[in-house]
């Protein structure tokens, strides 16, 4: 890794730590400012989502350096910000409907299991695409390729394959919690 490369991947873990650090705030913010549980509306969960993607991307680059893992989890990241501030634009409800229940335990433990998941499968996705371009490489026999950053492909086999198989587990914890609730 060259020393420019090393500046780059420096300056993306600033960036991403303060954004993971500034969504999370917000979402404590937010939380507070309404005085329930803050992640209940479509744009709080893709922030959630985006922190819970960017926290497990930082967790697995210091634990196991999978740097390659980190810098293909920021533009998913950046894509679900995104959406979560286009969401924000979106029209209020119509003032006669009912108000849920939007400070029950049931509630948060379900939002938290279903997102969660789809963090899962986010990272399984990303894995995933790493697997691909780095099998393509070894057919090829590209050379300048990423695969000097990658871990061994039985590596990202089997986190691909864990990460699924978390999505599904939380995804189906989040269903019968969303139904006891």
């Amino acid at each position: 890794v060259g020393r420019s490369d090393r500046r780059e991947l420096l300056s993306a873990r600033i960036c991403a730590g303060l954004g993971l650090a500034f969504e999370i705030a917000w979402l404590i913010w937010d939380g507070i400012r309404s005085a329930r549980f803050p992640v209940t509306g479509a744009a709080e969960g893709f922030i959630f989502l985006t922190c819970a993607m960017i926290a497990i991307a930082f967790l697995l680059d210091g634990l196991k350096g999978w740097t390659i893992l980190f810098v293909a989890t920021l533009p998913l990241a950046a894509v679900t910000s995104l959406l979560a501030v286009a969401l924000n634009f979106a029209p209020a409800p119509a003032p006669g409907a009912a108000p849920a229940n939007l400070s029950s335990l049931w509630l948060g433990l379900h939002i938290f299991t279903a997102l969660g998941a789809y963090a899962a499968f986010a990272l399984a996705f990303i894995a995933g695409i790493l697997y691909l371009t780095a099998q393509r490489q070894l057919k090829v026999h590209a050379s300048g390729s990423i695969l000097g950053w990658m871990p061994p492909l039985e590596t990202v086999l089997r986190l691909m394959r864990r990460a699924t198989f978390a999505g599904v587990l939380m995804q189906a914890g989040g269903l019968v919690v969303g139904y006891l609730q």
